[in-house]
């Protein structure tokens, strides 16, 4: 909500509510195939969807927002790029290691082990390989972006 309205997305605007949808089921597919969930949440939500009256045409454009969110991310348009920054808002935010440990956490819980090296490798990949689209996120997160990066380097320089 915050990011849309920052992005001249308004309640009142009808993508609003798409981005909103598209949100609340872009993890939906998290339980079938973690790899793939993205497109299972969006099939979910085909199925889901004509059951609260959405057009065919706002279902499609709530698919292609979720699939908007799968990493490498490549927006077409500008929802698909609010719905991509705000996917990955974390990762220039304050509690981005918090957020870390916990999703390590949840791997671990699967049997996905790895070493602080290989994580803080794997971490510092992807804030390099990242970007911010919207304006607003590159302000409001960008500066705390960069931090966390710097100190991903100084945690894996540990190892």
């Amino acid at each position: 909500g915050r990011l849309s309205v920052s992005e001249g997305i308004y309640p009142s605007n009808r993508n609003y509510w798409l981005l909103r949808t598209a949100a609340m089921g872009h993890d939906i597919g998290m339980n079938y195939n973690p790899k793939e969930h993205e497109k299972r949440g969006a099939e979910i939500m085909e199925k889901i969807l004509p059951l609260y009256g959405y057009s065919p045409e706002d279902i499609e454009i709530v698919k292609g927002l979720i699939l908007a969110t799968k990493l490498p991310t490549n927006p077409q348009n500008h929802l698909d790029e609010i719905i991509a920054d705000a996917d990955v808002d974390n990762f220039g935010r304050k509690d981005f290691f918090d957020k870390g440990a916990a999703l390590r956490k949840e791997l671990e819980a699967d049997k996905i082990i790895m070493s602080d090296e290989k994580w803080y490798s794997g971490v510092l990949k992807l804030l390099q390989n990242h970007r911010f689209y919207t304006i607003s996120s590159q302000e409001l997160r960008g500066l705390q972006k960069q931090k966390n990066i710097e100190e991903t380097k100084r945690r894996l320089s540990l190892y």
